[in-house]
């Protein structure tokens, strides 16, 4: 057999759910497919819409494919395969041509899609621990993968972990069928959403999947929210947005969702964090589904909403989603990072392929 029919053999123990997708370069990668299922499916007071992570310009897809793994890099294209040192040191831009360089329908995981899968494994209890405690799960310290870097600021210490060498619990349903690295290891880049001086821009159902998807700084795509889920012109007044209670100041839980912003952040020094479950919204502000779809703000009290968020409210901000080896109980499949720009680039930070056929 070739080696994609080796793969196949290998990845048929998961089920069939559990794929091999060959890319313009005849080269294959493993991806699990996720079936299209209704917000009500995942939302405790969800609608029978389907969840936008499976429309992607208007037309419906019966699944989405989601790298198994985080993606490591081979001749310029995104790879999902077991037994590699995950890809790191990429800005979004970068992270996301990897992902297209592999042809129609490939595309970097968009914030649409991860939150599809933070919602499903809530829904399903098994919402996953990882490598959250150099090259441990903080929560489970027997839980370890094999090292994949050992150097920190000169330290020899483990960082990341092998793709597929994490534990059952590390996968997204509890069992080695899921997908891994979904909390810990390293941050994902996500396509689809930022914020832009606060104001949760995204860009609308999953077109962030779409083949020559404009994510630029000016991109026409971009679209803001209003408190009743319409989507208007960025910058229009009375959309949802980001905002502190107080000064800013250093790693502050003073945040909240609002309507116009009243404390600008002056500098790049302070940033907002708190648990994703406890994030609030002003007196009268509307909660509209499509921000709890999406995965930003918890639904209902949110206790089952395992993760942290993290914002700043000045500038363009794009989203690193998970943790990494190092966030420690700030990790979380719900974790959702808005403090970084578009060309972070760093050893805590990988990316992940998903696919639409």
């Amino acid at each position: 057999m070739g080696r994609i029919d080796d793969m196949r053999a290998a990845i048929a123990q998961f089920g069939e759910s559990n794929r091999v997708v060959e890319d313009a370069a005849g080269k294959g990668s493993y991806y699990v497919a996720i079936p299209q299922t209704a917000v009500a499916g995942l939302l405790k007071d969800g609608d029978e819409a389907i969840h936008p992570a499976f429309i992607v310009k208007g037309a419906a897809k019966k699944e989405i494919l989601i790298g198994k793994y985080h993606a490591c890099v081979e001749d310029g294209r995104a790879y999902s395969l077991p037994g590699n040192i995950p890809g790191m040191n990429l800005n979004f831009d970068e992270a996301a041509a990897l992902c297209a360089n592999k042809g129609e329908g490939h595309h970097l995981i968009t914030n649409a899609e991860y939150a599809m899968l933070a919602l499903l494994a809530r829904k399903n209890g098994t919402q996953p621990r990882g490598n959250t405690n150099w090259g441990a799960s903080f929560d489970m310290s027997v839980e370890t993968g094999t090292p994949a870097t050992k150097e920190w600021e000169g330290e020899l210490r483990t960082m990341t972990v092998m793709t597929g060498s994490g534990f059952p619990a590390w996968y997204h349903n509890g069992n080695l069928s899921g997908i891994e690295g979904l909390c810990g290891n390293l941050w994902n880049w996500c396509g689809g959403l930022r914020l832009l001086n606060g104001e949760i821009n995204i860009i609308p159902d999953n077109d962030a999947a779409a083949p020559h998807a404009d994510m630029s700084p000016l991109s026409d795509a971009w679209r803001a929210i209003m408190p009743n889920g319409s989507l208007v012109a960025p910058g229009s007044p009375g959309t949802l947005k980001w905002d502190y209670t107080a000064a800013p100041e250093e790693n502050t839980a003073g945040i909240e969702l609002a309507t116009a912003l009243s404390r600008p952040q002056p500098d790049d020094g302070p940033f907002g964090f708190k648990p994703f479950s406890s994030l609030t919204a002003g007196a009268g502000v509307g909660l509209p589904m499509i921000i709890k779809a999406l995965g930003l703000f918890p639904d209902g009290e949110g206790k089952d909403h395992s993760g942290t968020f993290w914002c700043r409210n000045s500038g363009e901000r794009l989203p690193i989603r998970g943790g990494s080896f190092h966030n420690d109980a700030a990790a979380g499949i719900f974790t959702l990072n808005m403090r970084v720009t578009r060309s972070l680039s760093n050893h805590t930070c990988g990316f992940r392929a998903a696919y639409y056929g």
